[in-house]
């Protein structure tokens, strides 16, 4: 086994890993997320496996969200390779405004729906390509169409404790040769859920920040057991960061269009407004006109580096 210190470790690179099936040790890939993983959080001292990684591998000091910062966009444009606008997750949730469903990650019917989703995402390719691969609640990975699903994938249940999913992941990597995934892509909550509620940096931030870089080197410790370190390569990275709020910045979107008819959908970053035919130019320009802290678009007006406006579900 080579140096630990000559580990392939990758820490925010995607690729599609090529791999000769005879003739030569085959390799593996573990792509790990941490949701809402901020670019600056490995600076608070808490974290000595990504530590390691930053000293031993390759690293980039910051990634760049897609449009919107939200969690399904991001990871499926990392599954994808693709903007939001072009592989159909425009949001977390959304309306199709042509017969009106509704997208969204709260409703497992519409979110494993695969209609909602274009283009081909890395398990995709990797099957087509005689490469097996598995998802532990990877956003995207549990469509209601088999051959749109990795080889092998999992149910997302909220509280799987995390130890179970670094399990389910190391025993993936003990399945017979032959059927052992060689792309693996896992995905944790700690850190989105702690900020969302106490923000990113309270206490209990760091202490998912911690728990999470534990999970890193429980990964690298059942690699060892089982004498895969030297043959996989570790991707860790996020789908998006998180800033502090304040309630003299909170925008009342009822308030502001009291005594109008319209609907809504997602909240956060972003909001679609969807008004009455008669109202609709009234309520954008009550909307420009109290511009405080956000902004406002006719969806034609939605600049071009958003890489956003060409999706017919945008509002």
């Amino acid at each position: 086994m080579k140096k630990l210190s000559k580990i392939k470790i990758l820490s925010l690179v995607l690729f599609l890993l090529s791999i000769q099936l005879t003739g030569q040790q085959r390799n593996y890939t573990i792509l790990i997320s941490f949701d809402a993983f901020r670019w600056d959080y490995p600076d608070r001292g808490l974290t000595p496996n990504l530590d390691f990684i930053k000293e031993n591998g390759v690293h980039a000091l910051s990634l760049q969200p897609c449009f919107p910062s939200k969690t399904f966009p991001n990871h499926y444009s990392i599954a994808t390779g693709m903007y939001p606008e072009n592989h159909g997750i425009i949001a977390n949730s959304f309306i199709n405004p042509f017969n009106n469903q509704k997208y969204s990650l709260y409703d497992s019917t519409a979110k494993d729906n695969a209609i909602w989703y274009n283009g081909e995402a890395i398990w995709e390719t990797a099957k087509r390509q005689g490469v097996i691969s598995a998802s532990f609640f990877w956003p995207g990975s549990e469509l209601n169409i088999n051959y749109r699903r990795p080889d092998y994938s999992k149910k997302f249940i909220y509280t799987t404790p995390y130890d179970d999913r670094i399990n389910g992941v190391l025993e993936w990597l003990q399945l017979p040769y032959d059927d052992r995934p060689n792309l693996i892509m896992v995905y944790f909550d700690a850190t989105d859920t702690s900020g969302h509620h106490f923000g990113p940096n309270s206490k209990e931030v760091n202490q998912s920040i911690a728990m999470e870089d534990s999970l890193i080197g429980k990964i690298f410790l059942g690699l060892k057991k089982l004498n895969l370190m030297d043959s996989t390569n570790v991707i860790v990275l996020s789908d998006h960061g998180m800033t502090e709020l304040s309630p003299d910045r909170v925008i009342n979107i009822d308030k502001l269009l009291a005594g109008f008819q319209f609907k809504s959908s997602d909240k956060g970053t972003m909001m679609f407004i969807y008004p009455d035919e008669a109202e609709k130019n009234i309520v954008y320009q009550r909307l420009k006109d109290s511009e405080i802290n956000y902004k406002t678009y006719w969806k034609k007006d939605l600049p071009d580096y958003l890489h956003y406006k060409d999706n017919p579900f945008v509002a």
